[in-house]
């Protein structure tokens, strides 16, 4: 099972929200959903940012590059 599976299943759990409910809200279709939870299909950029928008969360966390849920790198802001 793949990290994007696993924090996707782990986040829908988090906030007691199935894939259908997940799909009204982002608009996304439940069928695609349901593929990429059951590993069978990646999400396109697209459709991650608009996952990890729902979820505030950054794709590194989503795709399990990183541990930290709202982590955005060592982004730092240049004078």
């Amino acid at each position: 099972m793949s990290n994007f599976v696993i924090r996707l299943k782990s986040e829908l759990e988090s906030e007691k929200l199935s894939l259908q409910s997940l799909s009204k809200i982002i608009g996304i279709s439940s069928s695609q959903l349901s593929k990429y939870a059951s590993g069978n299909f990646e999400p396109t950029l697209k459709n991650a940012i608009i996952i990890c928008s729902h979820f505030a969360c950054s794709l590194d966390y989503l795709f399990g590059l990183d541990t930290n849920k709202n982590s955005f790198g060592d982004l730092k802001k240049e004078n």
